[in-house]
């Protein structure tokens, strides 16, 4: 017959239910975040670019080499 001591020990060496629910929320709101970033810098494009263009632009008017990493 299984004991609770039993039913202890196979939690810890398997996932339950409860595991996966949570897993599940974990991994569904850091998606969410993912796409609260995506949509932030998607709306930002544009100006990216254009900063990027200035930079460009910005460097060769004063003979500034760019800074590699």
């Amino acid at each position: 017959m299984i004991t609770d001591k039993d039913i202890s020990k196979l939690e810890e060496k398997f996932t339950t239910k409860e595991d996966m629910v949570d897993f599940k929320d974990e991994i569904l709101h850091e998606i969410k975040g993912l796409r609260e970033e995506i949509t932030i810098v998607i709306g930002h494009k544009d100006q990216i670019e254009d900063h990027d263009y200035h930079i460009e632009r910005l460097e060769k008017h004063t003979k500034i080499s760019p800074v590699t990493s």
